[in-house]
């Protein structure tokens, strides 16, 4: 499916880089994470340097140890389903409250033509979850339905957006686990 806002978000990114940031005026790498800051008014700098830091979750081991035995020994039969659905740039629902330490399968619903994501690195980073993200960030093919299986440990109000280009126009959701 054609998406006009993340073509413009990524032509914007060329100009801007291209006219304000001389090749050799920075070194290897830099012009993105100034195009990031600019382009975003900082928060996915801050977002990325966050996510870095939270891919390691929880405080220590053994918390981590305790939140890996209570996935593996969840009734997952049992677990209260959550129906998440991605279409068009937008979550739905935006607001997803969740009870620690309760066992819940999200059952994510790609509806759009092409893949999609869900970003939440705070969020997966201190929960027990079978989907392995990467720097926060879960995975949807094109048209694909798919459950993931968490128990969230870690009382708070999470961010979760779409991945990089989404956040330009904001956070489109929170995850509350209470």
């Amino acid at each position: 499916m054609f998406k006009p806002l993340r073509v413009c978000a990524a032509l914007l990114s060329v100009v801007l880089v291209g006219a304000t940031v001389p090749a050799q005026a920075v070194g290897p790498g830099i012009a993105p994470v100034l195009f990031i800051g600019v382009f975003t008014g900082a928060g996915p700098v801050l977002t990325l340097g966050q996510e870095a830091l939270s891919s390691v979750g929880f405080g220590n081991s053994e918390e981590r140890a305790k939140a890996e035995e209570a996935a593996k020994t969840a009734d997952w039969a049992t677990a209260k389903r959550v129906s998440v659905k991605l279409e068009d740039d937008m979550i739905s629902p935006a607001w997803l409250r969740l009870k620690s330490g309760t066992p819940y399968i999200l059952e994510l619903e790609n509806t759009d033509g092409d893949s999609g994501s869900i970003r939440a690195a705070d969020f997966f980073a201190n929960a027990s979850t079978d989907a392995s993200p990467i720097l926060g960030m879960v995975r949807t093919g094109a048209e694909e339905k798919r459950e993931i299986r968490v128990i969230a440990f870690e009382k708070g109000v999470y961010d979760m957006d779409m991945g990089l280009f989404s956040t330009a126009w904001g956070i489109l959701g929170k995850i509350e686990v209470y």
